[in-house]
C-alpha cells in the first residue's frame, strides 16, 4: 500500500517534535530505528530534527511515496517505548497526529497508523427504515464525521465516530465515551488514583486549594480565575455522564445529532485545555 507523500513542512514539523533536543528520541533511538528500517543515515552530525528530516526526505524523493516516514513514526511511537512515561507518548502522538489528520491517517493509542475516513462533502442523508441498521449507522458516522472535521474537532473527540459506538438509537454512546476520555487523560496526566467517581476525579486534579494539574501558571487572579472556570465547565459536563452508562436505555438521557455536536465540540475544547494542563506542586497551589 503507498503512503501519501509528506509535505515538506509537514514533514519538518513532525521531526521537530521527534527530534526535539531535550524532549525527542535520543541519538541511539534514531540509529536503532533507521537501522530496523534500512533507512540510509548519512546525516548523523546534524542535530537531531534535521537529521531525521534529511534522511526521511531523501528516502521520500527515492520512492516518491510516504511509506517509510509512517514506519519511522510507527516505531518511534511503539508503547513499549513508553512504558514508564505515558504522558510523554500522549503528548508526543497528540503532537504527530495534528499533522496527519492532514492526509486522513492517525495513530492509535496502540501504536498503529490508521485510516480516518473524513467525508469530503456533507453527505446526502436519507430516511430510512428504523429497521435497516447498518446504511442508517453508515450515514450517521458519515454525518458526524463531515460536521466535526468541518468544526476542527480534537483528535481524541474525532476518532471515536465508529460504527460501533454509533450503531444505537441515539448519540448517547459516543458523548459518554468521548466524556471519558477526558477522565483517562486526567488520571495519565497525574499518574496516582484519585478515585473511581468523575467529578471527585476533576475536582481534586484542578482544585485551586491543592492542585495536581494546571492550566496555567496560577500565578495571578486572572490565571486562578481561568482554572476555576475550566474546572467548573468540566465538573459540569462530568456530572451528566458519571453514573448514567448503566442505565435502562430506554430512560437515559436522549441525545440527538444537534445536541451531540454541541457537547462534543465542549469536550473538544476541554481535551485542548487538558493538553495544556502540566503536574503542580500542591504547596504553591492558591486558595
Amino acid at each position: 500500500m503507498r503512503m501519501p507523500l509528506i509535505s515538506d513542512e509537514h514533514l519538518e514539523d513532525l521531526c521537530k517534535i521527534l527530534g526535539d533536543q531535550n524532549e525527542g528520541l535520543s541519538e541511539s533511538d534514531i540509529s536503532i530505528i533507521f537501522s530496523q528500517l534500512h533507512i540510509h543515515d548519512n546525516f548523523s552530525q546534524k542535530i537531531k530534527w534535521k537529521r531525521i528530516f534529511q534522511s526521511l526526505l531523501d528516502r521520500q524523493s527515492k520512492d516518491d511515496c510516504g511509506n517509510y516516514v509512517f514506519a519511522f513514526l510507527k516505531e518511534a511511537l511503539h508503547p513499549a517505548r513508553y512504558k514508564t512515561d505515558l504522558d510523554l507518548f500522549s503528548q508526543r502522538r497528540r503532537k504527530v497526529n495534528q499533522i496527519l489528520t492532514h492526509y486522513d491517517y492517525m495513530i492509535s493509542s496502540k501504536g498503529d497508523i490508521s485510516r480516518i475516513e473524513v467525508a469530503e462533502a456533507k453527505p446526502k442523508l436519507q430516511v430510512l427504515p428504523q429497521t435497516d441498521a447498518p446504511a442508517t449507522t453508515e450515514a450517521k458516522v458519515n454525518n458526524l464525521r463531515y460536521e466535526l472535521n468541518k468544526r476542527s474537532a480534537h483528535i481524541d473527540v474525532f476518532v471515536l465516530c465508529t460504527p460501533e459506538l454509533l450503531g444505537g438509537k441515539d448519540y448517547f454512546d459516543i458523548v459518554y465515551e468521548a466524556s471519558r476520555t477526558l477522565i483517562n487523560k486526567i488520571l495519565m496526566k497525574v499518574k496516582i488514583h484519585i478515585s473511581d467517581d468523575w467529578d471527585e476525579i476533576a475536582r481534586k486534579a484542578f482544585s485551586l486549594r491543592r492542585p495536581l494539574l494546571a492550566v496555567n501558571t496560577l500565578q495571578t487572579a486572572q490565571e486562578q480565575y481561568e482554572q476555576k472556570a475550566f474546572t467548573n465547565m468540566l465538573r459540569g459536563l462530568l456530572r451528566g455522564f458519571r453514573d448514567v452508562k448503566h442505565l435502562d436505555p430506554t430512560t437515559r438521557w436522549h441525545i440527538d445529532e444537534a445536541q451531540a455536536l454541541n457537547l462534543l465540540g465542549m469536550i473538544s475544547y476541554l481535551h485542548q485545555q487538558l493538553d495544556k494542563a502540566v503536574p503542580t506542586n500542591p504547596i504553591h497551589s492558591r486558595n
